[in-house]
């Protein structure tokens, strides 16, 4: 909701996700509204390590090839751009990888990880909630682990994604 002045509010047509992390960043400095530019860099920095460890879960044929793509991510000049500028770009590419990430260990491992698939669920509530375009990461992670048939993992990850959400309704103001 957006509020328009003399009590009024509409609905966006944009996702919390974003301006919930902004707001926790608004709450701790509020008076200085180029703390916000901490968030784009921070995600920026977590993308970059992402990318560089990605090798342990994605099999790539060759062992560097995760720290190219990183060094290549790094360094392009949107990058670089957004990372100066409050976007949502580097947030949504951060929920994603890590989404990415948590759906491959969490198949290939033989064991049930509770703590890996509630932040799975996490991931998908998050980068559906910080691009609307974040719901396909969604399909594609249920999909491989139904076709991986890891209906336990799938249970786990969705009561993450359903404790995140409650947890956000219950702490969030809705007025």
């Amino acid at each position: 909701m957006v509020d328009v002045g003399y009590g009024e509010t509409f609905p966006t047509r944009y996702p919390f996700g974003l301006p919930l992390i902004l707001a926790a960043v608004h709450t701790i400095f509020p008076d200085n509204l180029r703390a916000l530019q901490i968030v784009s860099v921070l995600f920026t920095l977590a993308n970059i390590w992402l990318l560089s460890v990605g090798r342990q879960h994605i099999r790539f044929t060759n062992p560097w090839l995760p720290l190219l793509i990183a060094t290549l991510y790094a360094f392009s000049p949107f990058v670089v751009a957004s990372s100066r500028m409050v976007m949502s770009e580097p947030a949504f590419l951060f929920f994603v990888l890590l989404g990415l990430g948590l759906t491959m260990s969490t198949a290939s491992s033989g064991r049930q990880r509770v703590t890996l698939d509630l932040c799975l669920g996490f991931a998908w509530l998050f980068a559906s909630q910080t691009r609307t375009l974040g719901i396909a990461l969604l399909f594609a992670s249920l999909a491989y682990l139904v076709l991986q048939r890891a209906g336990r993992r799938i249970a786990v990850a969705s009561a993450g994604f359903g404790i995140t959400l409650l947890l956000l309704i219950s702490f969030t103001s809705l007025e």
